[in-house]
């Protein structure tokens, strides 16, 4: 749930969907697949994340119709990093500015095993946590950082 001048939007996990429910009145947007944390933007822009990702990418979906893509992470794994994809992605935080959207979630090593790399899937190696910044103009990509 989060809300703004333009009423309270709410997200309706197995639907697809988010209603923005304003002066008693109810509209429903459809934003796709397993939506999970919702966030509005200081311009009344608001971010979906989906909750579980692909096999390939994350996703925060925007109510416009567009989607942020959260790329795969192909960083070697190590004591601190991990391979893989954004997962698990909770509700995106929108800077005061606007320019940059929080991320946070899962990052699950999708690349690691015996029978994808040849490599022991151990558990600290198996998933972190992750928060995942994009500079956004628009819904544009410029640029993302992301710290596991």
């Amino acid at each position: 749930v989060a809300g703004s001048e333009a009423g309270w939007w709410v997200t309706l996990q197995g639907s697809g969907q988010v209603a923005n429910i304003n002066n008693g009145n109810v509209e429903s947007y459809e934003v796709g697949p397993d939506p999970r944390g919702i966030s509005v933007g200081g311009d009344g822009r608001t971010f979906v994340s989906r909750w579980r990702s692909t096999d390939e990418v994350g996703i925060v979906y925007e109510v416009s119709g567009d989607e942020l893509v959260l790329g795969y992470d192909i960083t070697p794994d190590s004591d601190t990093t991990n391979r893989g994809v954004p997962t698990l992605i909770e509700a995106p935080v929108v800077s005061p500015d606007g320019g940059y959207l929080y991320v946070p979630g899962h990052q699950g090593n999708t690349a690691r095993g015996i029978y994808r790399d040849g490599q022991t899937l151990t558990t600290p190696k198996l998933t972190r946590i992750m928060m995942t910044c994009v500079f956004v103009v628009g819904v544009t990509l410029l640029a993302e950082f992301r710290q596991t």
